[in-house]
């Protein structure tokens, strides 16, 4: 779309907004012999039906909890509508940072844990099908690990499972399993229905968050 196109599609909204609110204020005249139809069209036309839909019975409206109603003599409407604004951002606020930790600045910060190895050391060696990657495409990190299986032809090396995103579902975080869609499970590790489920698994009593990609000693279980 060009700009002169934005710019027309402006100005004709400008102009049909302008007509339609003339129709609505003009001036009704008595129905005499010479503008009888004239009122007639006006009464049928589409722009009259905005009158009707305003006269609905109030009882059957939709008025949410009527709290400014009954509070009105009491607090200040804009002082309720000030603190309702407040308490929504602050619990939204704690919601997303538990589900997505971030630093004083906003940022983005992934969690540390007091688990992990090296693969390739004495506890975890390198040995080709011991180790299964739980991996979920909405996550850039699980992008990086996706193109090093690619270009690193360690596909057949490193069984994967693909985890879906979705937070309805899983019991802790966002990643759940999901059978019926092919290469998101089942869990061929652990039979666990979410990443939850992996972590407790792996590391019994585990409280924290449930983040991906997750490298898994399919042997140990750790």
């Amino acid at each position: 779309m060009t700009f002169l196109t934005f710019v027309r599609g402006i100005v004709l909204s400008y102009l049909l907004v302008t007509v339609v609110g003339w129709s609505s204020r003009a001036p009704c005249y008595s129905p005499t012999s010479s503008n009888k139809a004239t009122i007639d069209r006006r009464v049928r036309s589409p722009f009259r039906l905005r009158s009707r839909v305003m006269s609905e019975n109030p009882q059957t409206l939709d008025k949410g909890f009527s709290v400014l109603e009954v509070t009105g003599k009491l607090i200040p409407q804009g002082r309720l509508v000030a603190v309702v604004k407040w308490v929504w951002r602050f619990v939204w606020g704690r919601f997303m940072a538990e589900l997505a930790p971030q630093t004083k600045s906003g940022a983005y910060a992934r969690p540390a844990y007091d688990f992990g190895g090296v693969l390739g050391s004495s506890e975890f060696p390198a040995v080709s099908g011991r180790y299964h990657l739980y991996w979920g495409n909405p996550c850039p990190w699980c992008h990086r690990v996706g193109l090093v299986l690619a270009l690193r032809q360690l596909g057949g090396h490193i069984s994967t499972t693909r985890l879906e995103d979705d937070p309805t579902q899983a019991r802790r975080g966002g990643w759940v399993l999901s059978p019926a869609r092919p290469g998101f499970g089942p869990d061929p590790v652990f039979g666990a229905p979410d990443l939850f489920g992996v972590y407790e698994a792996a590391q019994p009593g585990f409280k924290g968050r449930c983040t991906a990609p997750l490298l898994v000693d399919s042997e140990t279980g750790r």
